[in-house]
C-alpha cells in the first residue's frame, strides 16, 4: 500500500479520538436509555437514509462540475475515490430497492436513480480515456490505490459483523435480510474507505478550491444524517454497533479538513479556497 493510503501519526489521533467519542457517546445512550421511545418509526428512518445520502450526491455532483471546469477546480479529485463511492452508491441502492419500508417511498426511490446517476457521471468524468473526449475535462493524474482488495475486505467485515450479532438483526430473518445488511454494511465502509484517497488527493491539491472544499464538506453533513439515524434507531430499541463504527471512522477521516473548511470559511466566506498541510493529510 502506498503513502497516499496512510494516515499521519497527527491524523490517525484526530481519527481515533473522534471515533471514540462518538462511540462512548452511544454506548453510553444505549445503557442510559430505558425504555422504546416509540415515537420515531420507518418513514422517519427513511427521511435521515434519503437525507444522507442526497448530502452524497450533491456533493457528488459538485465534484462533477469542478471536472467540468478546469484543471484547478478538479486537482483535489480522486479517481479511486470516485470508484469506491461509486460501489458504495450501488450497494444503498439494493438496500433501498429491497426493503419495504424504502422501497414503497418516493423520496428513497429518486434519491436511488439522482445518486447512482451522478456517481456513474463523475466516474465516466474521471476516467483518463472517456472524460476528456466525452465531457472535455482534464484527465486527473493517476492515484493508487487497492481499490478491490479494500472492498473485499470491507465485506467480509460485514458479513463478519452479522455473523457475529453486531448489527443488533435477528438471524432467523433469512438470507434476504442477511444479505441487505451485509450491503448495507459493505456501503458503508466503502465510503468510509473512499476518504483515503480523497484526502491524498487534497493533500496533493495543497490549496482546495472552493467547490471541492464544499463537497467534501457535504459528505461530512451525510455522514452527520446517518448518525442522526443510528442515534434515533437507538432510542427505538436498535443497536448497530459495527455500522455506527464504520460511519464514526467516516466522521474521523474527514475532521482534519473539516477543521481548515470552517476556519476558511469563518475567515473569508463560502468562497474561501481551504489551505492543507500534506504532512498532516497523510
Amino acid at each position: 500500500m502506498n503513502r497516499a493510503a496512510v494516515l499521519s501519526p497527527a491524523s490517525l489521533r484526530l481519527v481515533g479520538g473522534v471515533a471514540t467519542v462518538l462511540l462512548l457517546f452511544s454506548v453510553t445512550l444505549k445503557f442510559l436509555g430505558g425504555e422504546p421511545l416509540g415515537v420515531i418509526g420507518p418513514k422517519h428512518i427513511v427521511w435521515l437514509f434519503a437525507a444522507s445520502n442526497y448530502a452524497a450526491s450533491a456533493s457528488c455532483l459538485l465534484q462533477l462540475w469542478a471536472a467540468l471546469h478546469g484543471r484547478h477546480s478538479a486537482a483535489a479529485l480522486s479517481q479511486q475515490s470516485s470508484r469506491l463511492g461509486l460501489c458504495a452508491v450501488l450497494l444503498r441502492a439494493i438496500w433501498s430497492l429491497t426493503g419495504n419500508a424504502f422501497r414503497s417511498s418516493w423520496l428513497a426511490n429518486l434519491d436511488v436513480i439522482l445518486s447512482v446517476g451522478s456517481s456513474i457521471a463523475l466516474n465516466l468524468a474521471l476516467t483518463p480515456s472517456l472524460g476528456p473526449p466525452l465531457f472535455g475535462c482534464h484527465p486527473l493524474k493517476p492515484d493508487q490505490f487497492p481499490t478491490l482488495p479494500v472492498i473485499g475486505g470491507v465485506f467480509g467485515i460485514s458479513v463478519c459483523s452479522y455473523a457475529l450479532g453486531l448489527t443488533d438483526v435477528q438471524h432467523e430473518a433469512g438470507f434476504t435480510m442477511a444479505a441487505r445488511w451485509v450491503c448495507l454494511g459493505t456501503a458503508i465502509y466503502t465510503q468510509a474507505a473512499a476518504v483515503l484517497p480523497q484526502r491524498a488527493a487534497l493533500a496533493r491539491a495543497k490549496t482546495v478550491e472552493a467547490v471541492t472544499a464544499h463537497s467534501v464538506a457535504l459528505l461530512a453533513l451525510g455522514a452527520f444524517f446517518r448518525t442522526v439515524m443510528w442515534v434515533a434507531l437507538m432510542l427505538e430499541g436498535e443497536f448497530h454497533l459495527m455500522l455506527m463504527l464504520g460511519d464514526f471512522a467516516f466522521i474521523g477521516l474527514l475532521a482534519d479538513f473539516l477543521l481548515a473548511y470552517a476556519q476558511s470559511v469563518g475567515a473569508s466566506g463560502l468562497e474561501a479556497h481551504v489551505v492543507v498541510s500534506p504532512a498532516d493529510m497523510i
